[in-house]
């Protein structure tokens, strides 16, 4: 059994909100839970994982809903007073009364996790796991098993159980019995099994249930919550005894299926946890991956920037298909094909009036009037629900939660097309030939994207975005064509060959044209632009061109320089997802203090001191739509920016004229006009003060330079322009297997991309797993897990294995 362990830290037993990293994740391929370092489950969507949350206290503490089972340490009352500490290797060593040090791992080849307290009093383990039934079982078992046994000495337990169901919105009743409780609230009748343990009404939440017992060394309690299985539905028949078949039927499931696993090369064992984390993550009864299980983790602590992951995306499905097969898992491509010939049987192309309506829209066109969505629910609806959260608070105060996706506001993205035909390609390949029933679905698809891949979309990083005509989108836009051509001739179906082999051979020469800035020497994000983007690294992976193509070796070694020098490259394995946009600085006036923005990251080519905040000091901005100019009363500023379709720039840096010109450029453009003063006494003043090195608001000159606050842009070597975005994890792995693609020639490469790989594994958390991003301290951003950097992991792990051979 390996343990995995956790990374050192100490933090306060009631912490209100645990790092994102310092959890782990069960599941049964219908919903899943959280399982903290520290023995709460603070995540838990039920029945299934886009349905309302039951425990939610990772966006809430107070009223998300929780369920918390750990030890008392010394004679602290429970959960008040004592600490705790997470540490790697030295769990022997004498500790103080009132601390807990702990571990947390998973049980060999399974998602069973196992969390270890270790006191003064003894050792007890916890174990968590979800009992994972048949996919075709239509009324399955639903339920969190959860085993406390003291393994040396004598220990008292706390357990607070505090479930809060639909976003902590609705009431349920507790009807207690001699097994625990039953709780209903509309519509779930769901069960809480505490067999031998005396509960009480919780003194801290209402609607809640606590217990406090003792066990002897060797000695055990068991706990489970949810929907038992069919013949014992009210749990009569569950104790220790029917716990533990639940746990070896949980573990032989999983070590089962981890078998079929044909990768045996390095990395094995993280090969295998990000295997089974997609596992875990892919719902049974369709064959959907979620992109994730969670919903409102912020990509910046306290923004609003969130989203709902818990839904099937169809990038995430079909690059999960492709790795699950490239490493030996075939049953899970089955099911997403059929899946997906469903969809294509209920697809609106095959409403005339909607094909007719679609190709008239020029710019673009919603989201519904394409046969194929970008996003679906876990069954395979169209239509989501939409609404944001906001009586809970959100991680770290980052509210306004959103539930669900608000698809109407958001267009098509053609790479979808792209990545469906690959995965579809490959499975025929290497799974099962697809019908001829499929196929005619197949060709009424790649017509009706040969209608329309020549229009903008949004792009693969936001729904929400600019349409433009995005590189990547024409990318896969040719995967789409190439790989149906493919098929057709592996198959011999009947197929307008010729009709796209023009759009196809069209759409790469376009590519070459409109997505290569030559200035920069490289592929950029979308038409026209020069923003770098790392989804560019797919090329060689989507056999685009050769991965040893002097542009795309000189688009690499763009985005390999630091993001101080205009790449998104960060230190020795972190990348941003893009470089910021040029021209896109914002400014935002907070009472008399200028906060400097850029849309991403900031400007690499900024160079300022921050306005003073009391001498009346304020910087002067115009923001037209896509155009910023500046000027400074008294100092001067270097920025990057295009030129004013007027010719008052010049008058700017007049404070005398530059205040009548803000005036009447404000009455057009109002929020995006920051005030002026002609104070210039104040100005000499406070340049005076720096000189001398005086205090301002209790801070000298020397120290205000080095200060950097939330949101600001400072230096022009750009290093405080990143200072909350986090580095996107799967573009790490997207590098890692591009230069070990192009290490075949080059073979620095090969060895780049081995220690490039060695390095990132250290991102993960101590159990292996990533969620969306890395923020500027290390910690874990965005939702976790994140199904595309595990599914990215296999894809690098695989191809640098055999390159090393």
């Amino acid at each position: 059994m390996v343990d995995h362990q956790s990374n050192s830290c100490k933090f306060p037993r009631e912490e209100e909100y645990l790092p994102i990293e310092n959890h782990g994740i069960i599941g049964n391929g219908r919903t899943t839970a959280l399982v903290g370092i520290d023995g709460r489950i603070d995540w838990f969507c039920y029945p299934h994982f886009d349905s309302p949350a039951v425990f939610a206290s990772l966006l809430d503490s107070t009223k998300g809903g929780h369920w918390k089972i750990r030890p008392v340490c010394g004679d602290s009352a429970p959960g008040k007073g004592s600490e705790y500490w997470a540490e790697g290797d030295n769990n022997t060593q004498a500790f103080k009364p009132d601390e807990l040090h702990l571990k947390q791992f998973y049980w060999a080849e399974t998602n069973v996790l196992v969390t270890r307290f270790y006191t003064n009093n003894g050792v007890a383990q916890l174990m968590d796991y979800m009992p994972y039934p048949d996919r075709k079982e239509k009324d399955p078992c639903n339920m969190i098993m959860r085993r406390i046994t003291v393994v040396r000495g004598k220990m008292d337990f706390h357990m607070e159980f505090f479930p809060a169901f639909d976003f902590a919105r609705k009431k349920h009743t507790i009807l207690r019995n001699e097994r625990g409780a039953t709780l209903q609230c509309e519509e779930h009748n769901v069960e809480f099994l505490a067999p031998k343990v005396e509960l009480i009404d919780s003194s801290k939440f209402q609607g809640g249930l606590e217990a406090t017992f003792t066990l002897e060394e060797g000695e055990t309690k068991v706990f489970a919550f949810g929907r038992p299985p069919k013949d014992d539905r009210e749990g009569k028949k569950f104790d220790a005894k029917k716990e533990e078949e639940y746990f070896d039927k949980t573990v032989d499931f999983w070590r089962t299926w981890i078998r079929k696993c044909t990768y045996n090369g390095r990395w094995r064992e993280q090969v295998h946890r990000s295997a089974l984390i997609l596992k875990m993550l892919t719902f049974s009864p369709t064959g959907a991956v979620v992109s994730t299980v969670t919903c409102g983790l912020p990509e910046v602590i306290g923004e609003k920037k969130n989203y709902d992951g818990r839904y099937m995306w169809i990038r995430d499905t079909a690059f999960t298909i492709y790795a699950l097969i490239r490493i030996g898992f075939t049953e899970e491509a089955q099911s997403f094909m059929e899946w997906l010939e469903e969809r294509t049987e209920k697809a609106p192309f095959n409403d005339q009036k909607v094909i007719e309506e679609s190709r008239n829209l020029k710019n673009g066109f919603p989201i519904e009037m394409t046969p194929i969505q970008y996003l679906y629910t876990i069954h395979g609806e169209r239509d989501i629900p939409y609404e944001v959260l906001k009586h809970f608070e959100g991680y770290k105060g980052s509210n306004e939660i959103q539930v669900g996706m608000d698809l109407h506001k958001s267009g098509p993205q053609w790479a979808v097309y792209g990545e469906l035909m690959d995965s579809i390609y490959l499975y025929n390949k290497y799974g099962q030939q697809v019908s001829y029933n499929f196929w005619s679905k197949i060709v009424e698809l790649i017509n009706w994207l040969y209608d329309h891949c020549h229009d903008p979309d949004q792009g693969l990083w936001s729904p929400m975005a600019e349409p433009k005509h995005y590189v990547y989108s024409k990318l896969q836009a040719w995967v789409a064509f190439d790989r149906a051509i493919r098929l057709a001739d592996r198959r011999s179906f009947p197929a307008p060959r010729e009709k796209w082999r023009t759009v196809r051979d069209r759409l790469f020469l376009e590519i070459m044209e409109k997505g290569w800035n030559e200035e920069k020497g490289s592929f950029v994000q979308s038409y026209g632009s020069d923003v770098l983007d790392a989804s560019l690294l797919m090329m060689p992976m989507l056999f685009f061109m050769s991965p040893n193509d002097p542009r795309l070796v000189s688009t690499m070694e763009e985005l390999m320089k630091p993001a101080c020098e205009g790449g998104i490259f960060l230190h020795t394995s972190l990348l941003f997802r893009q470089s910021p946009a040029p021209n896109k600085i914002q400014a935002e006036e907070e009472g008399s203090r200028i906060k400097w923005n850029n849309s991403q990251f900031g400007s690499s080519t900024l160079k300022t001191e921050v306005a003073n905040e009391s001498g009346g000091l304020f910087t002067s901005v115009i923001h037209s739509l896509q155009t910023v100019t500046d000027a400074l009363v008294g100092e001067e500023k270097e920025i990057e920016r295009p030129e004013l379709e007027d010719e008052r720039l010049d008058k700017l840096k007049n404070p005398q004229s530059g205040e009548k010109i803000l005036s009447q450029i404000g009455q057009q453009t109002t929020d995006r006009i920051v005030k002026i003063s002609k104070d210039q006494d104040a100005v000499d003043k406070v340049n005076k003060e720096k000189n001398e090195g005086k205090e301002v608001n209790g801070k000298k000159a020397s120290e205000r330079r080095g200060e950097v606050k939330e949101g600001e842009v400072r230096g022009k070597d750009g290093r405080h322009a990143h200072k909350e975005e986090g580095t996107w994890n799967v573009c790490s792995f997207w590098l890692i297997e591009a230069l070990t693609r192009a290490g075949s020639r080059d073979p620095p490469k090969l060895v780049k991309a081995r220690n490039m790989f060695d390095e990132f594994l250290g991102h993960s958390n101590h159990l292996g797993i990533f969620a969306e991003s890395t923020g500027p301290r290390g910690q874990h951003l965005g939702n976790f897990p994140n199904a595309l950097t595990h599914l990215a992991q296999i894809s690098a792990a695989f191809n640098l294995n055999r390159a090393l051979k």
